[in-house]
């Protein structure tokens, strides 16, 4: 009887420390809008993007992206993209995407949610993780985001 009172104590103390996230994953076709050349040999370019994907929980996604990328001798340097999202069960939301000097290697960095409708809005401000890849014109990114049990809800 112990034994099973143990495992029932852990199983349900478990239950509490799971960490639930949002996951979505995307393809984005990248587009060159505009190139300027600067005095030290660094190119500022802006971009628009336009993907599609899915998340973690069965919606498909639509991306809707501008933004800028500073880069020198083919080294990026600096992008930041605000983004808006479209979900198929009829939610939205935005959010800015960062990447510094310090993670521009590895190819992540984190996206900040700007707001959007519910459940979203629940998590505004909010600081998640992204990492990225390229191929030719396309972008392949994957977003993660902790979150809570009440957000998960909103979904099911």
């Amino acid at each position: 009887m112990k034994y099973f009172f143990f495992i029932i104590v852990n199983f349900y103390l478990f239950s509490l420390s799971a960490v639930e996230y949002y996951e979505s994953n995307s393809i984005n076709t990248l587009k060159v809008t505009k190139k300027i050349m600067l005095p030290d040999g660094s190119v500022y370019s802006t971009l628009n993007t336009k993907g599609s994907g899915t998340n973690n929980f069965g919606l498909y996604e639509i991306f809707n992206c501008a933004g800028h990328r500073l880069s020198k001798e083919k080294i990026l340097l600096e992008q930041d993209f605000y983004c808006n999202v479209e979900l198929s069960n009829s939610t939205s939301y935005t959010f800015f995407m960062k990447r510094s000097r310090t993670d521009m290697d590895a190819g992540v960095g984190y996206i900040v949610i700007a707001g959007g409708t519910e459940p979203f809005h629940q998590i505004k401000n909010k600081k998640c993780n992204y990492a990225v890849s390229f191929f030719k014109d396309q972008a392949y990114v994957k977003i993660k985001c902790e979150i809570d049990e009440k957000f998960s809800r909103e979904f099911r």
